[in-house]
This record gives C-alpha cells, sequence and structure tokens, in this order.
C-alpha cells in the first residue's frame, strides 16, 4: 500500500530533475525497503544487505528509501537526500567514468613499467617449467613482474575507485546543498544520525546497492558538509 507521502516525495523528485535538466530517468512510484541487493553468488541467489538510512536508490521506474526512516522523516526532508543521489548517479556520471577509467589506465601503465623495470633489475636467467612438461627461459624480473602485475592491475584499480567514489558522492552532497540549502541537509542527517542507535550509519564498510563502493559514514558526511562553504570556493 502506498504511503500518504509517496506523492509528495515523487513531487519533490520532479521539482529536482526538472532543476538538474535530467531527462533520461522517470520514477513513478516510492519504494520503501530494510534491505538492498548487493550482487548475486555463483547460483545466482541474491546477496541482500541492509539499506543505508540515510541514502535513497535509483532503481527502475521506483525511487526505493529506507523503510525505517518512513515514519521519521517528513516527504519535504527528503529533498536533500534524492538531490545527493541524483548528483552522483546523473550528473557527476560522465566525471565518474572518466575519473575511473584514467585511474585503471594508470596502474596498467605502472604494471607495465614495473614488468620492464624488473627486467633490468634482476637480469638473470632464470628457467620455468610448465605443468605440461615445457620450459621457458628469461630474464628473473620479467617473472617476478609477471606475479606482481596482476596483483598491481586488481588491487590498486580497486582501491582507488574505492576512495575517488567516495570523494565524489561527498562532493555530490555539497551540490546537492547548493541547491537545497546546507541547514536543512545537516538537519536531515544529524536527525538519522540520532535515530542511529545501532550505529550503523558509522561503519566504515557501509555498501550501497548492487556491493557498489563503501559509502561515506554519517558523520563523514555531517563533517563535510558543516566545512563547505559554498559553491564559489571548489
Amino acid at each position: 500500500m502506498p504511503f500518504e507521502g509517496d506523492d509528495r516525495i515523487l513531487e519533490t523528485f520532479r521539482e529536482l530533475c526538472q532543476q538538474l535538466t535530467i531527462t533520461n530517468y522517470n520514477a513513478t512510484s516510492v519504494t520503501w525497503r530494510s534491505d538492498i541487493q548487493r550482487g548475486r553468488m555463483k547460483g545466482g541467489t541474491p546477496i541482500m544487505g541492509v539499506l543505508p538510512w540515510d541514502i535513497c536508490v535509483l532503481s527502475k521506474n521506483t525511487i526505493i528509501l529506507p523503510l525505517h526512516m518512513r515514519e521519521e522523516l517528513e516527504p519535504e526532508q527528503w529533498r536533500p537526500i534524492i538531490a545527493s543521489t541524483l548528483f552522483y548517479k546523473k550528473t557527476l556520471r560522465t566525471r565518474i567514468i572518466i575519473g575511473i577509467a584514467l585511474r585503471t589506465l594508470l596502474f596498467a601503465a605502472i604494471a607495465l613499467a614495473l614488468y620492464f623495470a624488473l627486467q633490468i633489475l634482476l637480469p638473470q636467467p632464470y628457467t620455468a617449467v610448465q605443468s605440461n612438461g615445457a620450459s621457458n627461459t628469461g630474464p628473473l624480473g620479467g617473472f617476478v613482474g609477471i606475479l606482481f602485475a596482476p596483483i598491481i592491475l586488481f588491487v590498486g584499480p580497486s582501491y582507488s575507485s574505492y576512495t575517488y567514489l567516495r570523494r565524489i558522492r561527498l562532493l555530490a552532497d555539497q551540490d546537492a546543498a547548493d541547491i537545497v540549502g546546507a541547514p536543512l541537509f545537516i538537519s536531515v542527517l544529524t536527525q538519522i544520525q540520532q535515530l542511529d542507535t545501532n550505529g550503523y550509519g558509522n561503519t566504515s564498510n557501509r555498501r550501497g546497492a548492487g556491493g557498489g563502493y563503501s559509502l561515506p559514514t554519517l558523520q563523514q558526511r555531517l563533517q563535510n558538509l558543516q566545512t563547505y562553504s559554498g559553491k564559489a570556493t571548489k
């Protein structure tokens, strides 16, 4: 059954889309959930996790909001949270794609450079024997580089993207504060933090829909907004 405030939340959502000139997403309903799918296991079984109380998820034709906050926040109080999500998912999307691509290319270049550098630093011959009995002889550094390259290519971009996306989420909060007002945003997050008696909102391993990258904690979001002095200083 639709919540009595759903229509007002959808109206707020449409106003924000119009303000941000977002035309490629049209939510027609609001869904309230306590959990969210983070991914799937090998057999296709969904991996579920707690839906953080301070975010919304843009799903197909619907806005997903945390069930625990349905009776706690007024419809208008969802404005900054929805605005931040729209900035992150829509307005800043190109910046996110370019940023992740550049970081991936950077670590690919590092892995390649290390591979050749190790061959110079460790030039002594080394023979590797494969499981089928075939052997391959080359500089020891080349074999060491082959061992390290996958680690660099996986860990480097993953960690770099992890921290980068967290910074972009905080930037989305600042952009949202520019259009809805930082005081409103801070008051909403403060209210959620006070209701979060289990401390889940301040754990460092919070994850969003689809597993995603770790979200900033509630405290990090609040500190970001409290120290933000406006668009002119970005």
